[in-house]
């Protein structure tokens, strides 16, 4: 018999797992379409959950219910039930960037931009309610079976007024080493961006075939992106368009205020505006 989430959510096949979250494909009984749920699960007791995972499952749960975009995966609910903290959302059919980079990269000049241009439509409208994504990577950008970007994952986007630093306090920065900007791991206040810096290594990795840094451990990738100097797009792939390139090179400036002042700034660099 199948496992029902809330009273009203019936699990099916895995999508995915990350950290303390498990994703699956489900249908909403009561208003009899599939969905997608993001399940935490509660320990034995039914009672406790650790304060930090409620925290960012709550605050995730609220950054996705303010705002709606066409490039963002939409959230439908959120609860607790005996087993899990949930989260439904729109469930895309379609691959991850992830899974696409690994089958195709480099991408060609123009699927890159389109796809980039997406992510900051995106992100414009998540900045424009005051919340920074802080892990965009080619994971958390889903493609429908038209090819359409999907935004996912704000597990650990948080609201700019909540923000005054981006350690844990546990004294681990929160991101992924490959995408993280230099001040995500100096305890610098987080900003938008954040999330600039991110879609300027996502797009040189769309064009490159590679990320920009890539060393052997999580912390030296993380070191490089604050110490090393940014390399050139065109080094590694030739025919880039001087202005695209130009644009992945503001976008991963070392000083914040040197980056797009925004992503519909960077949008309209990377269109040629």
């Amino acid at each position: 018999m199948a496992e029902v989430v809330g009273g009203r959510y019936e699990l099916g096949a895995p999508l995915g797992r990350g950290g303390m979250a498990r994703v699956v494909a489900a249908r909403d009984l009561r208003l009899e379409r599939d969905v997608a749920v993001k399940l935490v699960p509660i320990d034995d007791t039914g009672e406790h959950v650790d304060p930090v995972v409620r925290q960012r499952f709550v605050r995730e749960a609220r950054a996705l219910a303010q705002f709606h975009h066409p490039h963002a995966v939409a959230v439908f609910d959120a609860g607790q039930d005996e087993r899990y903290l949930y989260l439904v959302m729109e469930l895309v059919r379609g691959p991850t960037l992830a899974s696409r980079l690994a089958e195709e990269a480099p991408f060609e000049v123009a699927e890159a931009v389109r796809i980039v241009d997406e992510v900051l439509e995106a992100l414009a409208a998540a900045h424009a309610v005051g919340i920074v994504h802080r892990d965009v990577k080619p994971g958390n950008v889903l493609l429908t079976l038209d090819g359409d970007v999907k935004l996912a994952d704000f597990g650990i986007a948080k609201r700019l007024d909540e923000v005054a630093g981006d350690l844990t306090g546990t004294g681990q920065f929160v991101g992924t080493p490959k995408y993280l900007a230099p001040e995500q791991m100096t305890g610098l206040p987080v900003t938008s961006a954040v999330d600039v810096y991110a879609t300027g290594v996502l797009l040189f990795e769309l064009l490159a075939g590679d990320p920009p840094f890539d060393a052997p451990t999580p912390v030296a990738t993380a070191i490089a992106h604050r110490d090393a100097p940014v390399p050139d797009v065109r080094d590694r792939r030739p025919d880039v368009p001087d202005h695209v390139a130009d644009v992945v090179a503001r976008a991963m400036a070392k000083d914040p205020a040197a980056r797009f002042p925004s992503a519909d700034a960077m949008r309209a660099a990377l269109a040629g505006a």
